[in-house]
């Protein structure tokens, strides 16, 4: 890290929000009617957006380990792993908490120098994460490798997954019980379509957040049946769907809220999706893995506090640039180098996404 941008200003905390069935239609500030996502909105106004981004997985948990590491997948020469952005940062002196809204969420992360795993013993090795019989669900649990605690709310293990304000709370209660720079990634599965409130059954106003699959049919049934659905079937379907997001949307807000309130340096604030839920589309519903663009498409909205940079020359250049809209493709792997090139961390040539900074000095790796 560059001294002198640290006399300008101390280490930002970083807020990253990645949500499970989020796109970019969702959001009013891209044509999206159905959500209030004031919170995103304003990210969109006074940020970054990346407008052609997509995941480099249609797997959430894989999703976000590129987004994590800068690269699509292990090395395959049995080299070393390349480092988190959770571990590069708690190197630098970050306290850093992964809050893991749904454990289908749980990135397969390695700590650097550890040879590469195959997916089958990573998921031995989430599978044996230390709980202790004692633990509740808020315990840390020191199981991804980069993060000093790795956190799940009540019913992060469930079907559902957890519900938003449970994972505000924790993720508050983790910020309040220290005043370093803070590193928080929260993960939210709750835009998943609510497919067993379809049909007519329950009008979408009249329905309590109750998470997914909750009261109603199996995907097994759902898939049976789609055929039948109609058009009404799928405007009450996008309108449920809809009442999830706005409740991310304001559980980002309370995240963001603590994060501008606790330090007098301005947070980075990042929002992601992991992949964008089915409401129909291609006869699809759901979370439903595919290949094809409009299934990797996802959200990516960053804004970097002013000033960033090494000088106040460096300052000045790149503040006017850091604001609106971003055309290029980009992927989430792109995330990680972007964020420490931002953060004027040295560049690394061991990943595979490129610095989107304004005078990105990180290049893909060879």
């Amino acid at each position: 890290m560059n001294q002198a941008g640290r006399e300008l200003l101390p280490r930002p905390d970083v807020l990253l929000v990645a949500v499970e069935g989020l796109a970019l239609g969702d959001l009013s500030a891209f044509g999206g009617t159905l959500a209030t996502t004031t919170g995103f909105d304003l990210l969109s106004e006074e940020g970054t957006v990346y407008v052609d981004a997509f995941a480099p997985s249609p797997w959430a948990e894989e999703a976000l380990a590129g987004a994590l590491t800068g690269r699509t997948a292990a090395p395959k020469d049995g080299g070393a792993w390349t480092p988190s952005l959770a571990e590069i940062l708690q190197h630098d002196g970050y306290r850093t908490a992964l809050v893991l809204g749904h454990a289908q969420h749980f990135p397969h992360l390695l700590p650097s120098g550890v040879d590469p795993l195959s997916r089958k013993e990573a998921e031995a090795i989430e599978a044996s994460a230390p709980r202790g019989a004692d633990s509740g669900p808020d315990d840390p649990v020191d199981a991804v490798p980069g993060f000093g605690q790795t956190l799940f709310p009540d019913e992060a293990g469930s079907v559902a997954g957890a519900k938003a304000d449970a994972v505000v709370s924790v993720g508050l209660e983790w910020l309040d019980s220290h005043a370093e720079p803070a590193f928080l990634l929260a993960t939210f599965g709750d835009p998943r379509p609510p497919h067993h409130l379809y049909r007519g059954l329950v009008p979408a106003a009249e329905v309590p957040y109750d998470g997914p699959m909750t009261a109603g049919l199996s995907h097994a049934e759902l898939l049976r049946m789609r055929d039948e659905f109609t058009d009404v079937d799928r405007q009450r379907l996008a309108e449920l769907h809809a009442t999830e997001v706005a409740m991310v949307d304001k559980a980002f807000r309370s995240l963001a809220g603590a994060l501008v309130a606790r330090r007098k340096t301005p947070p980075v604030l990042i929002v992601i999706g992991l992949r964008p839920a089915a409401l129909g589309e291609e006869g699809r519903y759901g979370l439903v893995p595919s290949f094809t663009p409009a299934a990797l498409q996802v959200p990516m909205l960053i804004r970097f506090p002013e000033p960033l940079g090494e000088t106040p020359k460096a300052i000045a250049l790149r503040s006017a640039e850091l604001r609106g809209d971003v055309e290029t493709p980009t992927s989430l792997i792109d995330l990680a180098p972007t964020l420490l090139d931002a953060l004027g961390f040295e560049p690394r040539y061991d990943i595979e996404g490129r610095s989107l900074f304004p005078g990105a000095r990180f290049k893909p790796g060879a």
